[in-house]
């Protein structure tokens, strides 16, 4: 699910009314919706991402386009069950395939990295994203942390057509935006009793890029090779599991604005010197074989 490195996770977003909400029962047409994590679960996913990069350097006419795909696993194993109703998650990535403009090229290597999560499916922290333990480009990493890996579910019991709303931040980073969620639908998927969430979330970007550009080695602009800036916008699509309070399938859907430029006063040469203006668009599903 997760094909990038580079992004730490933080504290959680915080859903609108969670405390008042979460101690009134439901009505019938009501469900309520929270992670259950059991110590030693192990999920396994069928993950695929198809995506685009295109670069213009400014002052420059013509831009490139670059489209990627890739396949492969992802396991989700649940190391500790917290006293809080959240859990401590370790989620692994395996590419089996990997293409760039047509040409299929060696897999980036697998990785893994650690979440902890509240009951609601919000991220607490992480761990193994910024070491680079997890493989290849950062804002398919983003589009990750901010759709399929969180799950902003509602303090609330909830009914079809019910919204709600978190903020969405990528803690470490400084980044802070709205993911806003409606319950679309209760269905059964094979043995799972799912209910169908679409999230849609925005996020402005500010990112200082150390050696290797990777985000949140450097937290000063005279010590960053690069600065980002510019908007992430994500629709995601998730079947969630009631009882079982799991993810069953997903699907991302994101687009990524963005301005990268050498810091004031850089001496950097050649393209690392260069403003750029880039946009990437990202696909990613996920779905549960066992």
């Amino acid at each position: 699910m997760v094909l990038a490195a580079g992004l730490v996770a933080g504290v959680a977003p915080q859903p609108l009314q969670a405390t008042q909400a979460a101690a009134q029962p439901p009505a019938n047409d009501q469900i309520v919706l929270k992670m259950r994590f059991k110590s030693g679960q192990t999920d396994r996913y069928q993950m695929n991402s198809i995506g685009s990069m295109t670069e213009q350097f400014v002052g420059q006419k013509s831009a490139l386009t670059l489209p990627t795909a890739q396949n492969g696993f992802s396991t989700w194993r649940v190391d500790r069950a917290l006293p809080n109703g959240g859990g401590l998650v370790t989620i692994g990535t395996e590419i089996r395939q990997s293409q760039v403009a047509g040409h299929t090229v060696a897999p980036p290597p697998g990785g893994s990295f650690t979440i902890a999560y509240d009951s609601l499916g919000e991220i607490v922290s992480a761990k193994g994203l910024a070491s680079g333990s997890a493989p290849s480009n950062p804002m398919t990493s983003l589009a990750a942390v901010n759709g399929i890996m969180s799950f902003n579910l509602p303090g609330r019991p909830v009914r079809v057509g019910d919204v709600w709303e978190a903020q969405a931040r990528v803690p470490g980073l400084g980044l802070t935006g709205v993911a806003r969620s409606r319950l679309l639908n209760v269905e059964q998927i094979g043995k799972y009793k799912c209910a169908r969430i679409r999230m849609y979330t925005t996020l402005p970007i500010r990112l200082l890029l150390g050696s290797g550009r990777s985000p949140g080695s450097v937290n000063k602009a005279s010590k960053a090779v690069a600065v980002v800036t510019g908007t992430e916008t994500i629709t995601t699509d998730m079947d969630f599991a009631v009882e079982e309070g799991k993810l069953v399938r997903a699907a991302d859907a994101g687009q990524f604005t963005i301005h990268v430029r050498p810091p004031a006063g850089s001496a950097a040469k050649g393209a690392a010197g260069r403003a750029a203006n880039m946009l990437f668009k990202i696909n990613l599903s996920m779905d549960l074989v066992q």
